[in-house]
């Protein structure tokens, strides 16, 4: 059941069930070679997950978060990247966020959106990793599963962000959490979640993406 559910998964995140689709629990039952019970079971597990919802009406569908819940989950974010930004000093070691940069721009080169994602998840883990505390990091991984999602939905749109754009989009975070200047830190994380937060809300309501400030 493990299985067919994180194959279920990948089909989510890869865009081959869209937001707010109808999973037909027989389809994937045939093509997966297994049965609907499997199928059924997979389904409640990434329910549980956050990744699938049933409707009484539709059956079970693919999550597709309303602007409530986008706007809950980057405010997480914010609120738990400024803290590592605060939390930096002297002595910290920023060797895990740099070689997290280093794989996500080699990332964003190669054109892999599936790597891209990944390599985008562990450059804000890192980020809240400087914070040195296991429970946050823990809790972080949850946000970060629900984060993916959603950066699944802005790159596979019709129209995602240059990628340009997001290269460098995250230098600048990077180069503000390593500056120590907390304040300059604080703003641009805050413009990278307004803007990411802005993506998916457009993405899901097939509207283009902003045009990034360079400045």
């Amino acid at each position: 059941m493990a299985q067919v559910a994180n194959t279920i998964h990948e089909m989510i995140l890869e865009g081959h069930l869209s937001a707010g689709e109808r999973i037909k629990e027989s389809r994937l039952a045939r093509d997966l070679e297994v049965s609907r019970n499997t199928v059924r079971s997979a389904l409640i597990s990434l329910e549980s997950a956050g990744f699938a919802r049933h409707t009484p009406n539709k059956g079970w569908v693919v999550w597709q978060p309303t602007e409530a819940e986008i706007l809950d989950l980057y405010v997480a974010r914010y609120h738990l990247e400024t803290a590592a930004a605060r939390a930096v000093s002297p002595s910290t070691d920023f060797g895990a966020l740099k070689k997290a940069l280093d794989e996500l721009l080699v990332a964003y080169d190669s054109g892999d959106t599936k790597d891209i994602v990944v390599k985008d998840l562990a450059f804000h883990g890192a980020i809240v990793g400087l914070l040195g505390s296991a429970h946050l990091d823990r809790y972080y991984q949850k946000v970060l599963e629900e984060l993916g999602y959603c950066f699944s939905v802005a790159y596979h749109t019709t129209e995602p962000r240059d990628a340009g754009d997001l290269q460098h989009e995250h230098v600048q975070i990077y180069q503000a959490i390593t500056s120590g200047d907390v304040g300059r830190a604080e703003r641009i994380i805050a413009e990278a979640v307004m803007t990411g937060r802005e993506d998916v809300r457009r993405s899901l309501a097939g509207e283009p993406p902003l045009t990034a400030d360079r400045s």
